[in-house]
């Protein structure tokens, strides 16, 4: 799947922030430290995306925008959080992490609720309040790309059906 033209897109608008980030498509959000790299997915985990939603919404957002943005901000969050955290709180949180499966209601909330998950997803949550405007610009702006990686997946999956009949 190309996603070149999107990870441009989100590339400028961080970097036009002032966010020294980079950004890529994966199998899953994240953020590697050693990069400065923000990593989206298209496959947003149904039970954790709206756990997390609900889980900010909860803890001071304002209005729902959605899994995917949410997402890619909290991991933008852990690039201007790192250093907020003592090594034993980042330790904590490793080990912790560890344990949990994401299986159950319980396990994503103590996942939000890990020091530097909670400082991130805290960040995001005060960027999308302080920035509905520029974020609503930005998603016309990629929802048209977005649609188009979507409708090759869909081909792509069909085409996969198709072949397997």
């Amino acid at each position: 799947m190309d996603t070149k033209i999107l990870d441009e897109k989100l590339e400028k608008f961080f970097n036009n922030e002032g966010f020294d980030v980079r950004v890529s498509s994966n199998k899953d959000f994240a953020y590697e430290y050693a990069t400065s790299t923000v990593y989206y997915s298209f496959l947003v985990p149904k039970m954790g995306g709206e756990l997390h939603k609900k889980y900010a919404l909860a803890h001071g957002l304002e209005y729902d925008c959605g899994s995917f943005f949410l997402g890619l901000l909290h991991e933008v969050g852990h690039h201007f959080t790192l250093d907020d955290l003592e090594e034993d709180e980042e330790e904590y949180c490793m080990e912790t992490k560890k344990k949990l499966h994401g299986e159950s209601v319980e396990d994503n909330f103590i996942y939000f609720d890990l020091p530097d998950e909670k400082l991130a997803t805290e960040w995001a949550i005060n960027y999308i309040n302080k920035n509905k405007a520029k974020l609503f610009k930005l998603a016309i702006e990629i929802q048209p790309i977005i649609n188009n990686i979507y409708s090759k997946l869909e081909t792509v999956r069909t085409k996969r059906k198709f072949l397997s009949c």
